[in-house]
């Protein structure tokens, strides 16, 4: 009987467990995480959907038009 219920106590715990080494390696390792990520750096689609999001962020957040009108 506690034999069953070892087997399901770590039939349940391995899926949190695989998660948990897959989210050590890939986050907590830098090197890794650098390999990982590093190609999408190069990435023209990802190069101009990130421009566009940091600018449209910051014509969001600045009123151009107010601080030219103030330096004039």
């Amino acid at each position: 009987m506690a034999s069953l219920v070892l087997l399901v106590l770590g039939a349940a715990m391995l899926p949190t467990a695989v998660v948990t080494v897959w989210a050590r390696t890939q986050l907590l390792d830098t090197d890794r995480y650098v390999q990982t990520v590093a190609p999408l750096a190069d990435d023209p689609v990802i190069e101009d959907s990130v421009a566009n999001r940091i600018a449209q962020k910051v014509s969001d957040e600045i009123d151009v038009k107010s601080l030219a009108q103030e330096g004039l």
